[in-house]
């Protein structure tokens, strides 16, 4: 089944990198589409999806190990720095909201109220 879906991608004149770009908001045509949009969603919200993002973390080993090594190194790499960036932006958000909590009106600061 697998191998059809590629000749498929493949015989659009597209890759697999290219139609996972194109579903995932990529294509200008994909965002209003109600096929495309269920399909995505169907992605976004499945079981499937961690563990698919576990497997592209931690690819299973090949037989062909230093052959795959590096592709693999380099993988994990674009994954970490993606993590990196969605912990930031998450950190940020958070800051945002919580820094109001934290911030005293300006009578409270003068010299006399602080001594």
């Amino acid at each position: 089944k697998v191998l059809k879906i590629l000749d498929a991608i493949s015989e659009q004149g597209m890759t697999l990198s290219l139609f996972l770009d194109a579903l995932s908001w990529g294509d200008e045509s994909c965002h209003s589409n109600d096929r495309i949009r269920f399909a995505r969603t169907g992605l976004m919200l499945s079981e499937e999806l961690p563990g698919i993002l576990e497997r592209w973390y931690h690819p299973l080993r090949n037989q062909h190990k230093g052959q795959h090594s590096v592709k693999q190194r380099i993988t994990t790499e674009n994954l970490q720095k993606f993590a990196v960036k969605c912990m930031a932006d998450l950190l940020e958000y958070e800051i945002e909201h919580i820094a109001p909590h934290f911030t005293s009106p300006p009578d409270e600061l003068s010299q006399a109220h602080l001594t």
